[in-house]
């Protein structure tokens, strides 16, 4: 009677564990898609008591290399206090699985534009993550939320909405690269003292004119033929912007003018080259008002490294990864003690998904339901959620007549079957 009693009930319990499987095989989960319906009430959850959010997009690559620096991003802001006011924003459904499995606040981006929507050849079909972070940015301060863009390298050390000014729409990173002298230019010094970073040269038949480009994007006769660019020299790497009518209007410009003139016009350029139309007052229309952040508390490692080396002023907030390429990132993290990217506390970043989970009315097992049964136990993924909180209730409920039948029959200890 114990034997069939047991083998029941844990007959029962894989029974659960199965079906708790098979529901994270289905298709995607609506708890943590983005769509232009969801938007709302997920920043209701997420935003400030002043309505601030911050956020990134990206996609992870096929050699994973993403994912760390990924992981390493959710430490800091975690660390910061800040996770729970984030958003990982992808197209990419295998990223978001992937993000979400290692309990990290992923959103499957529903609205932006995708792949197919940008013509063939078009700068943004290949990088269609770039063109998100402008659309989420204008679409969250269309709803009165102040955005914060961050890169994933970025290493965030204190609460950056305690740190900026909200006298400004938009307040960026600089991207002045100087390291013998470590300062943001003086007032009136950008005619002199100009961003190395920018040229202006004749653009081509689709974006016609003179038009701002990276210097690195030049070479030989096109470099000799260009003229050094006056722009703000922002970076595009760290950004606040608030839901301000001037800070709309220039968005809303520029997503315009990379879509359908600029085609090839990296959106970091973009900026900078519409920003300079937006500084001056016409007429009635006030200016927009933009301010690089100050460098002892917002800068590039390189920058950061050299005040300290000077002995000027550091109190960092946000260090970005600016001026370093593919694993030179990491290694220099590495270097200074900042790489950590196994160290997020999972515990409480899966308490937090859970009840955001709850408080936008989801079904429990629903939080990993996006998952394939590959995706469940597959390389980067930790287990679905629900399938383990099944499998330990299963196991709870059999261990009483496991218990009973091995004592009777006294086998080894029931912990050894499971």
């Amino acid at each position: 009677m114990a034997r069939s009693w047991g083998f029941l009930i844990l007959a029962s319990a894989l029974a659960v564990c199965s079906s708790s499987q098979s529901a994270a095989s289905q298709g995607p989960s609506s708890a943590f898609i983005l769509s232009n319906s969801t938007v709302a009430p997920l920043l209701k959850q997420l935003g400030t008591s002043k309505k601030e959010v911050l956020f990134t997009t990206f996609q992870i690559d096929k050699d994973r290399a993403i994912l760390y620096m990924l992981r390493n991003f959710v430490y800091w802001i975690q660390k910061a206090g800040m996770l729970k006011h984030a958003l990982l924003i992808t197209h990419d459904e295998a990223s978001w699985r992937t993000a979400l499995g290692e309990d990290m606040p992923c959103f499957l981006d529903r609205a932006s534009p995708t792949k197919q929507d940008f013509p063939e050849g078009h700068r943004y079909a290949a990088r269609t993550f770039d063109f998100a972070k402008n659309f989420w940015a204008l679409r969250f301060a269309e709803l009165g939320y102040t955005s914060l863009y961050l890169d994933t390298d970025v290493i965030v050390l204190k609460d950056p909405f305690r740190h900026y000014q909200a006298s400004y729409d938009i307040q960026g990173l600089s991207d002045y690269r100087a390291a013998s002298s470590p300062e943001l230019p003086q007032l009136g010094e950008m005619l002199t003292r100009r961003c190395e970073l920018y040229r202006q040269k004749r653009g081509n038949e689709l974006e016609g004119g003179d038009v701002v480009h990276p210097t690195f994007e030049l070479h030989g006769e096109e470099l000799a033929q260009s003229m050094r660019a006056l722009t703000p020299c922002m970076s595009l790497g760290l950004w606040f912007l608030r839901p301000t009518r001037r800070s709309l209007q220039f968005l809303r410009y520029v997503v315009r003018w990379i879509v359908d003139t600029h085609q090839h016009q990296w959106d970091q350029a973009a900026w900078n080259e519409v920003l300079m139309g937006f500084l001056v007052g016409m007429g009635d229309e006030a200016p927009l008002q933009l301010r690089l952040l100050p460098l002892s508390n917002f800068a590039n490692i390189e920058v950061w490294e050299a005040r300290k080396q000077q002995q000027l002023a550091v109190d960092p907030v946000i260090l970005h990864a600016g001026y370093l390429a593919g694993y030179k990132k990491a290694e220099k993290m590495m270097e200074l003690g900042l790489w950590k990217p196994d160290d997020i506390d999972h515990a409480a970043a899966a308490r937090h998904l859970e009840q955001l989970n709850g408080t936008l009315q989801r079904p429990a097992r629903a939080l990993f339901a996006g998952r394939s049964q590959q995706g469940g136990q597959g390389e980067g993924t930790l287990p679905g959620r629900a399938a383990r909180v099944a499998l330990a209730a299963a196991i709870v409920l059999a261990a009483p007549a496991a218990l009973l039948l091995l004592a009777m029959r006294r086998r080894r200890p029931p912990s050894k079957l499971f």
